[in-house]
This record gives C-alpha cells, structure tokens and sequence, in this order.
C-alpha cells in the first residue's frame, strides 16, 4: 500500500514537471519551484527522469522563461498595512494625511503618495470652500437675500461632494488603485 502511494506522489510530480516542461520552463526551474514546494531532491530527479523519458529532447526547453516572483506572507502582509494606512490617509483630512505621512516608510511610495494627495487636496479644497463661500456670500448679500437661507444648502452641496470624494479616495486605496488627481496628483507622486 505504501508503494502505491509513494508511486502515486512520483507520478503526480512527475505530470507537474511534463506539463510545466511543456509550458516552456526548464528542468532547473522546475527544480526550485519543487524544492520550495517541499519536495526532497531525490523525489525530484527521480520525477524529472520519469518526465524526461517520456517526452522528446527537443520539447524540453534549455532556455528559461523569466522569473516569477513567489510574494511571501511577510510581502502579503506588508501590502495589506501599505493599503490601509493609505486608505486612512483620507479618513480625517489633512490630519490624518499628515500622521499617515510621518508613520509611513520612505519605501512605501503607495502610502506616501496617498497621504500627500490627502494632505494637498484637502488644503486646496479649503481654500477653494473659503474663496466660493466669500463669492456667494458678497452676491447674495448684494441681492438682498439673506445669507442665512443660502448657507445651510451651500454647506451641504460642498461638503456632500467632498466627503463621496474622500470616500472614492479611501475604496481605491484600500483596493490598491492609485488615482491620481490632476495636478494635485502628480506632485504627490513626485514627493513620494
């Protein structure tokens, strides 16, 4: 019963090795690919021979095919933090930019492009918010409407748009989008 498992598992590699052969990667390849699956080198070779003799020299490709990086659980992890620290870039403004800013690593180009756009945006929409406000106050007082009317509705069509913003902000960041913003955008890239 042990042989015929022990000879399950050989053939079982042994496919893996015939149909990635067939893909274009090469016996050295697949042997480190096998190696950090666990598999112990005798398995290997004995697996490769088997592969070997089945198929014609001339499918076995000597040529590798570029390398694929295998993502480890640290690099997992570290992405996962590197997307939520920049989703929390936009969760209270420029405050939250600026402490997500001066926690994030100067590797961490995705955070740090996030809590810049953060930071930029929200000062610039502040100031645009306080030159439109001055703007309609002046018109509407001029008119000789009362500004108390206007002011609850301009408050709510501004900060309405600014608030689905930052929440688009936020979901991309966290998905690991990076949308730049226009200008605003392309700064923070560079400061990254």
């Amino acid at each position: 019963m042990a042989d015929l498992r022990a000879g399950d598992y050989m053939q079982r590699i042994a496919d893996y090795v015939a149909r990635n052969l067939k893909r274009g990667y090469t016996i050295a390849q697949l042997e480190n690919a096998l190696m950090k699956q666990g598999h112990s080198r005798v398995a290997i070779k004995r697996a490769i021979t088997i592969a070997s003799e089945k198929m014609p020299k001339s499918e076995i490709p000597t040529e590798p095919l570029p390398e694929t990086k295998v993502i480890t659980e640290e690099e997992k992890a570290e992405g996962k933090a590197s997307t939520t620290n920049a989703g929390l870039a936009y969760i209270l403004g420029v405050i939250s930019g600026i402490i997500v800013l001066l926690n994030a690593k100067k590797e961490d180009k995705f955070t740090r492009f996030h809590a810049l756009q953060s930071i930029f945006f929200n000062i610039l929409t502040g100031l645009i918010f306080l030159i439109i406000y001055a703007i309609v106050a002046a018109i509407v007082s001029f008119g000789g409407t009362s500004w108390g009317k206007w002011s609850p509705t301009f408050y709510l069509v501004y900060w309405g748009i600014f608030e689905l913003w930052m929440l688009l902000n936020l979901i991309s960041a966290i998905k690991g989008n990076k949308k730049k913003l226009p200008v605003i955008g392309h700064l923070s890239e560079n400061l990254s």
